[in-house]
């Protein structure tokens, strides 16, 4: 008679308190990571709101601000262009899904949202006569769900264009608000606002400020027909932040020593991203900052060093 041996009950128990110490340690480190990067961005929100844009540009009155009088949500970036603001023009009026995308980042847009953006390499002439009433759609007719998209509400030619996050002008919750001006030996000066009136719009303000701040970087390389230094320093520095972020998270999962240590690499974390989306540091720069968070870690998690303070 064959008899089938089963796992003692004490192993089983450590086993299901094991996992459940490791769900627990994650959760409570989700919760500092959150926490860290809230306090980060309530500090640094008057720069990060207004990346580009001086302090002039980010207090002046934009076409379009009368639609939405008390927004709880608003930034305003800015970015200088080598091209006339007629070229710059015609990259905007194209914009949207099914059209000439968002020169944004395609691994947010088709990756993780999955709406299947295309981004323009040139401009195409039937996409250039827009109206009042269109819509520069976020997501395909296919999509879950009602159709999201900005509707164009007031047209000024190379000079503005405004947008109602709504279904009409006279409701308007949100705006986007392109201003164009002309700048230095031909070159344009671009302004986006966007603005929200609900709670849910100033969560996702700092989501809504890195994506928009995308577009406007890509618009940038788009109407000079090459790849600016900022779009090579946003490679670079995004491979930095993520590379510190995953080893944040690998720390999570780790039963070495923490908060502390946890709380530490969070804010160096933070600042990393803060230095990139802000100041834009140079590429050897940026590699230096993300490698001190990610030696602090190795450092603090290296499992020798860590036998020899607990005596194992």
């Amino acid at each position: 008679m064959t008899r089938t041996l089963s796992a003692p009950p004490q192993t089983e128990s450590k086993g299901r308190a094991s996992v459940r110490g490791v769900v627990g340690r994650v959760l409570i480190g989700l919760l500092i990571l959150s926490a860290v990067f809230a306090i980060t961005y309530v500090l640094a929100r008057p720069w990060i709101s207004t990346w580009g844009a001086t302090k002039a540009e980010a207090t002046r009155t934009l076409p379009g601000d009368e639609l939405v009088l008390d927004p709880t949500s608003t930034s305003t970036l800015a970015v200088t262009i080598d091209a006339p603001p007629e070229r710059v023009w015609r990259w905007l009026v194209q914009m949207g899904v099914r059209r000439g995308g968002f020169y944004n980042y395609l691994l947010v847009e088709n990756t993780l949202m999955r709406i299947g953006v295309h981004n323009a390499d040139g401009i195409h002439p039937e996409w250039q006569e827009i109206e009042v009433g269109d819509h520069f759609w976020f997501t395909p007719k296919d999509y879950p769900g009602p159709r999201q998209g900005p509707e164009v509400v007031d047209i000024q030619k190379n000079r503005a264009l405004i947008l109602c996050e709504g279904k009409s002008a006279k409701d308007c919750p949100g705006t986007w608000q392109f201003a164009l001006s002309e700048h230095n030996h031909g070159s344009t000066r671009l302004l986006f606002r966007d603005t929200g009136s609900s709670f849910a719009d100033l969560v996702l303000e700092p989501g809504f400020v890195v994506m928009n701040r995308g577009m406007l970087l890509g618009t940038e390389q788009k109407a000079e027909g090459a790849p600016s230094e900022h779009s090579h320093i946003e490679r670079v520095s995004l491979a930095c932040v993520v590379a510190a972020a995953l080893g944040l998270v690998a720390m999570l999962f780790s039963r070495r020593r923490w908060p502390w240590t946890l709380i530490v690499a969070s804010v160096g974390t933070c600042l990393a991203t803060l230095v990139f989306l802000v100041f834009y540091p140079s590429v050897a720069y940026g590699l230096l900052l993300a490698l001190a968070v990610l030696g602090a870690l190795v450092w603090t998690y290296w499992p020798q060093r860590t036998q020899l303070a607990t005596g194992r």
